[in-house]
């Protein structure tokens, strides 16, 4: 809906090189350059500037770029509106991909049956820079949202367990932090949304990661899960994705006070949760859980 050149414009100042510009604009280099040059003719005015090969936005790029930048979630709001057939892109973080995404029957595992929904599953920290750049419409994740960028909607609880191996005497009563540092701790990969949690409780116990005798991060919870129940170490996961593990008690529940309940949210870029097919999304997942 808006001049392609406008278009090439706002993709060059946010990558601030041609050929990458080019890349996501699915056109050649000179095709971007002609463009420019096509609108700074048109305006009269240069738009960026290219100093000891570092190419970067003059005063008018820049006042160009920020009102853009407020204009373009309209637009796109507007233009699938009016289009009523784009996709919807959905990213869910790793623990509700693994605890809630591909159970059979239930009304949330439906939802993602849709043909017109697009599905994506990553950490936290991959998804939002995702969603503010639009990639993504909505997300469901866990851990720190910043409230200036995105609007969240809580979506539901979950307790963050820490556990150990029944074998594991030393921690199996424990019922502080304290008492674990001397333990190597088994965590999810960095930028997940369950280390952001136990960042902030540890944090509240004046701890951190570091502090613990030693520590890793391994990219998936059934191999923490089985290093756990091996008696090689312990770990901190959301209560969903050790409840089979522990039901059948090859894992214990280290006794922590107090048990600690954190929320999962759907999360959007702040203004687009107005979006007619964005609103309506958030609402039917709402009633999923």
């Amino acid at each position: 809906m808006l001049d392609y050149r406008y278009d090439t414009f706002y993709t060059l100042a946010k990558q601030l090189n041609y050929t990458r510009a080019a890349e996501e604009l699915n056109i050649t280099q000179p095709a971007v350059t002609k463009h420019i040059q096509s609108l700074q003719a048109e305006l009269g005015v240069n738009l960026f500037i290219y100093e000891h090969r570092e190419l970067s936005l003059t005063p008018s790029g820049e006042y160009l770029f920020q009102q853009l930048d407020q204009l373009m979630p309209e637009l796109h709001t507007i233009y699938r509106t009016l289009t009523q057939n784009s996709q919807l892109k959905i990213a869910v973080g790793r623990t509700i991909g693994e605890c809630f995404l591909f159970q059979h029957d239930t009304a949330f595992s439906a939802f993602f049956d849709r043909e017109d929904i697009e599905l994506s599953i990553d950490t936290t920290d991959v998804i939002l820079p995702k969603l503010f750049s639009n990639d993504i419409d909505i997300a469901i994740v866990a851990g720190e949202i910043d409230e200036h960028k995105f609007t969240k909607t809580h979506f539901l609880n979950q307790r963050l367990v820490g556990i150990c191996s029944p074998l594991n005497n030393e921690v199996r009563t424990a019922t502080t932090l304290n008492e674990l540092t001397h333990s190597f701790l088994i965590l999810r990969e960095r930028g997940a949304g369950v280390i952001q949690v136990l960042k902030r409780v540890l944090a509240q116990s004046g701890l951190s990661i570091p502090q613990f005798k030693k520590h890793t991060h391994i990219a998936n919870t059934d191999a923490i899960k089985k290093m756990v129940i091996q008696n090689k170490g312990i770990s901190f996961l959301f209560d969903c994705s050790v409840k089979e593990e522990l039901d059948k008690g090859i894992l214990l529940e280290i006794p922590l006070r107090p048990i600690t309940s954190f929320a999962f949210y759907l999360v959007t870029k702040k203004g687009r949760e107005r979006e007619p097919f964005i609103k309506q999304a958030i609402k039917e997942l709402k009633k999923t859980i």
